[in-house]
């Protein structure tokens, strides 16, 4: 039996996956309170496993596998000119050293050559935060079980792929992991990992009887707040510019006149950034019977997200079948495959992806299909499903980017810990 942890930031919960050849897996989630990876985290945390494992005293004193999310690892290329091996590893140091300065002290650092042609080399380095790392693994002596090894998220869901499918080594191509909550995305050149990403929508977002609009299921309140600070400070700024200029000229009346209409005069435009969405400083009329009270006392504005508007050219009608709205529904989710291979096409030292591997649930499994029509059309890149996941227990088969810490070893060495 080998334990499998990981972290769900999206959703403020500790993931746990039990398995072990020919055996039964289980899987759970630990849902914390406190901000991941902070002194109340690990107390918490601590406090949550020791819980669990009373529940399965077997599982203790066995292997642990920490897979970090992908946010809380570092990837960088670095282009240097060709020099013997000695050269290049001062060369490539103090690069690092330049960019980071002392904060190289807490990390840990796997380099390796990407590529090389005759003019010069692009190396690769993964970065790990050694303190969270020791923390981790203190946390996991402390409740008796015994750490191993830790990668991040990505690299392991890949290393899961190239594991589990002996067609899929050596070749170039994106992997979508699309589980509950979130899809994991990991681009392969050549059998290596090479970037991976996260986005946060998963096959939550495929209904049958809705069709989702991105922008509103999107969460963008922090830009969207950022927005309204940057518009609020450009037009008191303005405000002041302008009374500045003629302050000094006009009567003590006047300017106590104009004062008090710039305080109660509402800009338009102020109030909805575009046509095309955003926050919406709602009215005491416009806003819906719940919120008529706490928009009638509140002292400021109060802003509601607004769908965003297209031209006509650029909207589909809206499927009548539950077939085509979901279908509709994964397009959201192809669109950011197809985006992120045809970056990966862009970028010098990535191979040109072949194909796009998906693991979905066994009954979205026709969808992939219905996509690949679509690509035929315009010579896009066709999905492939993946298959061995079809073999899979439940537990596992939505697990992936843990269970790949099997593989970890022999695939992928330098995005290890």
């Amino acid at each position: 039996m080998k334990l499998f942890i990981g972290f769900d930031i999206q959703h403020s919960d500790i993931r746990l996956l039990l398995a072990a050849k020919g055996a039964a897996a289980q899987s759970a989630r630990l849902h914390f309170i406190s901000r991941i990876f902070t002194d109340a985290f690990f107390q918490e945390a601590t406090r949550l496993l020791d819980d669990f494992f009373e529940g399965i005293p077997s599982a203790r004193h066995q292997p642990a596998f920490v897979v970090l999310p992908s946010a809380a690892v570092g990837l960088e290329t670095f282009n240097l000119p060709n020099m013997s091996r000695a050269r290049a590893q001062v060369a490539l140091d103090t690069e690092l050293k330049n960019l980071y300065e002392d904060r190289l002290k807490t990390k840990k650092i796997n380099r390796f050559l990407l590529v090389q042609n005759k003019d010069y080399s692009i190396y690769g380095a993964i970065y790990f935060d050694k303190t969270l790392v020791s923390r981790i693994y203190k946390m996991l002596t402390d409740v008796k079980m015994i750490p191993r090894l830790t990668t991040y998220a990505g690299n392991a869901l890949l290393d899961s792929a190239l594991g589990m499918s002996a067609r899929l080594r050596g070749k170039s191509f994106l992997f979508a992991d699309v589980q509950k909550g979130n899809t994991v995305i990991t681009l392969c050149s050549k059998g290596k990992t090479m970037g991976t990403t996260n986005l946060p929508h998963g096959y939550d977002i495929l209904s049958e009887t809705d069709v989702f609009s991105e922008y509103m299921i999107t969460d963008h309140v922090a830009a969207e707040i950022a927005v309204i600070n940057a518009r609020e400070a450009a037009r008191a700024k303005a405000l002041t510019q302008a009374g500045a200029d003629t302050y000094a000229e006009e009567p003590a009346q006047t300017q106590a006149a104009e004062v008090a209409k710039s305080e109660t005069t509402e800009d338009p435009d102020d109030e909805d950034f575009s046509e095309e969405g955003g926050l919406k400083a709602v009215e005491e009329g416009d806003a819906p019977a719940a919120e008529q009270e706490k928009v009638k006392s509140s002292k400021n504005k109060i802003y509601r997200k607004i769908p965003k508007r297209y031209p006509k050219f650029m909207t589909r009608e809206v499927p009548q079948t539950p077939e085509g709205v979901l279908y509709e529904n994964f397009r959201i989710l192809l669109k950011w495959m197809l985006l992120y291979a045809r970056q990966a096409e862009t970028a010098e030292y990535l191979s040109k992806p072949e194909f796009i591997v998906v693991n979905l649930p066994p009954k979205y499994s026709h969808l992939t299909e219905q996509a690949n029509e679509e690509q035929k059309q315009c010579g896009g890149l066709l999905l492939r499903p993946f298959v061995p996941a079809e073999k899979l227990p439940e537990q596992v088969r939505e697990n992936l980017d843990l269970y790949g810490c099997t593989y970890a070893k022999h695939y992928n060495a330098n995005h290890n810990y």
